[in-house]
């Protein structure tokens, strides 16, 4: 089975790259993303929009997953620019993260309240 490598647009690679990321799977393991690396030059595919193949280097989080996920969302709520709060205010959204009480139901929270 060949694994697909992820898609990123030249300008999400350039706004994330350095910025912290941490992703979750469906078994509940937290993975910090330590880099994201296009697996071809961006060059003209930056002026057009087009995604490009990337490699992202994961690290397993070991130590509280969920509690970092969660911290790191109220990190991004605290620095929102209005993308995780348009359609709710920043002390809701903290409420429902806090609330929930693993990864699946942290996305159903965000989901219902329009963050994601």
């Amino acid at each position: 089975m060949t694994r697909r490598r992820p898609l990123w647009t030249p300008s999400a690679i350039k706004k994330y790259k350095g910025q912290r990321i941490v992703l979750h799977d469906s078994n509940d393991r937290a993975w910090e993303v330590d880099g994201i690396n296009p697996l071809k030059p961006v060059g003209l595919h930056a002026l057009v929009g087009r995604k490009v193949p990337v490699k992202l280097s994961l690290r397993p989080v070991t130590e509280a997953p969920f509690e970092l996920v969660c911290d790191v969302i109220n990190e991004a709520i605290d620095a929102d620019d209005d993308i995780l709060t348009q359609s709710v205010t920043a002390n809701e959204l903290k409420a429902s993260v806090k609330k929930a009480s693993s990864f699946g139901t942290l996305v159903h929270a965000l989901k219902t309240q329009h963050a994601i």
